[in-house]
């Protein structure tokens, strides 16, 4: 309580009695509201998030290779394909854009956390993309009745041999936050956690049935994973659970550091990194705001780790910076 009333005098107790139970007893536990509420605003500024929180802009950000191919977008109403060049809204284009692809994705571009609107489409001896209950079949008709606008349309990435193990109906990802130093201004790669989809499931969501277990810095995979309920499973992995270790541990890390360089503007970023067949890192989304506090803090430890004190100093020093909302009175 002492120590984190210097960011706000009413200090809710309930995130360290959760939390505690997971990671055990430490001051360094972060109180969710107050990491919204104090800590984001000051270091990821509202002014600048909605930019980074569309996808649709992910490939005016990365070089090619680092996200799964675009092939079709609608960005505010305009259709275009990969490289932003305008194109017609019609069957024609979308198979032809998809063509090169047996399996695709359809997300929102916007607003998309915890899975909502991911879709999955297979290629069908037919030659016609359909959802894997084979329920709907891809149109332009489709996206624009389930999207409207602010979507993307890319290949459906198939993963690497040793995060299928974990489930191969979904992309298992790596939730991988980072934080760039107010003092140092160095990267640092603060946790990564695994998230498993339940078998059947197209994402892995933790909201969505699936699981989540912490990974450390070496690449040593928990033990014991945690669903939405809070409760605890043993690991299960095709090639037995006993010692699993993360191989590209040294990739995804490097990649993370890579990533967070070219956001400028905010200091805490929350990836989504899937790993391909080819055993290569590619980024799946990042995230500016609502920073994931509970994964790191029901598998690993608390979230800022020995990075907390000089975040609640400089936050508490930068109060006065942080705007909730940014339609001002003029």
């Amino acid at each position: 309580m002492n120590k984190w009333r210097a960011l706000d005098r009413h200090v809710p107790r309930e995130d360290f009695r959760f939390f505690s139970r997971y990671i055990g007893l430490r001051p360094n536990i972060v109180p969710e509201s107050l990491c919204h509420n104090r800590i984001e605003p000051v270091l990821n500024p509202v002014e600048y998030r909605a930019y980074y929180e569309d996808k649709n802009i992910y490939d005016r950000l990365f070089p090619a290779g680092w996200l799964p191919a675009t092939l079709l977008r609608n960005l505010r109403g305009r259709w275009t394909d990969a490289d932003y060049t305008p194109v017609s809204p019609d069957d024609g284009t979308l198979y032809r854009l998809c063509s090169p692809y047996d399996r695709i994705v359809v997300k929102p571009s916007v607003e998309s956390g915890s899975g909502r609107g991911v879709r999955l489409f297979e290629r069908h001896a037919d030659g016609l993309y359909r959802q894997p209950d084979d329920r709907e079949i891809l149109t332009v008709d489709l996206l624009k009745r389930h999207y409207g606008q602010d979507f993307i349309v890319q290949e459906a990435l198939r993963q690497s041999r040793f995060m299928a193990g974990f489930c191969t109906s979904s992309v298992n990802t790596l939730r991988v936050t980072t934080y760039r130093s107010v003092i140092t201004e160095r990267i640092e790669v603060l946790s990564i956690v695994l998230r498993i989809g339940h078998e059947g499931a197209v994402v892995d969501n933790f909201h969505g049935g699936g699981m989540i277990v912490g990974v450390h810095s070496d690449g040593r995979v928990g033990q014991t994973a945690v669903d939405d309920s809070g409760a605890r499973h043993p690991i299960h992995h095709a090639e037995g659970a006993a010692s699993l270790r993360l191989p590209q541990i040294g990739a995804v890390t490097e990649f993370a550091v890579e990533i967070a360089r070219r956001i400028d503007h905010h200091r805490l970023l929350a990836l989504d990194i899937a790993i391909d067949e080819n055993d290569k890192p590619r980024l799946i989304e990042f995230n500016v705001s609502s920073y994931g506090i509970p994964l790191a803090q029901m598998t690993l430890g608390p979230t800022f780790g020995h990075f907390t004190d000089e975040i609640i100093d400089y936050c508490r020093e930068h109060r006065r910076q942080a705007h909730k909302v940014f339609v001002r009175r003029t």
